[in-house]
């Protein structure tokens, strides 16, 4: 018999990313860029598998595209009420420096730090 946790990851509980489907999904969980592992023991525990890149631009073929999607998705929640307009607008911010879909380059991360 699985145990509780397993039968919140089965299979028809995910989506085609391998997340979890339903609850209130905030924008970076809507349009993902890893797969996100719930813990065993509790829910709100666990860890992050990062998409490897050619998935993210099998997902995203151009950064545009990805901003775009993390827009109307944080749009969305806002029209909901499951988020407020400043934490759409951060959203959005974190989306348009995100490396997604290319990773950033070598030269940028020296520069960042």
């Amino acid at each position: 018999m699985p145990s509780e946790s397993e039968g919140r990851r089965s299979k028809g509980n995910l989506d085609q990313n391998g997340n979890a489907k339903g609850g209130i999904r905030p924008p970076n969980f809507d349009i993902p860029t890893a797969q996100y592992v719930a813990g065993p023991a509790y829910p709100l525990e666990g860890f992050t598998i990062a998409f490897a890149p050619a998935k993210l631009k099998e997902l995203y073929p151009t950064h545009e595209i990805y901003v775009e999607k993390i827009r109307q998705s944080a749009d969305a929640a806002v029209k909901a009420g499951f988020l407020l307009p400043q934490g759409a607008d951060e959203y959005v911010k974190l989306a348009e420096i995100a490396p997604v879909p290319e990773p950033i380059p070598t030269e940028a991360k020296l520069f960042l730090g």
